[in-house]
């Protein structure tokens, strides 16, 4: 009885640690956005992360066709060089969202 009392103590202590990481949700998106008096041309890509209910933009910086974009993937579908480069680009932007994710979570 008291080796089950022992566990139960464990579980409850380590419980709430292993809740709270559960509980983080986080993603992450790419999307274009248009401006009111939009006719033609390239606009903005923004970068949302969300967590936990809260989210925050930013702009990556960088333009993009939206005749392109494909927003289920969020990045351009063709394969010329500056359209690579601008996958590149956004490739890169999320590894380093999620490699600062991962040191948070490591706190």
């Amino acid at each position: 009885m008291n080796i089950l009392f022992g566990i139960d103590c464990k579980l409850n202590f380590v419980s709430p640690f292993i809740v709270k990481k559960m509980k983080t949700n986080f993603s992450l998106l790419f999307y274009l956005k248009k401006p009111k008096n939009y006719v033609s041309g390239p606009v903005p890509t923004y970068l949302r992360i969300t967590v936990n209910g809260e989210r925050a933009e930013t702009t990556s910086n960088r333009e993009c066709d939206p005749n392109l974009w494909n927003s289920y993937s969020g990045r351009i579908e063709e394969t010329t060089e500056s359209i690579k480069s601008l996958n590149a680009y956004l490739d890169g932007l999320q590894h380093q969202v999620y490699d600062a994710h991962k040191e948070l979570i490591a706190l």
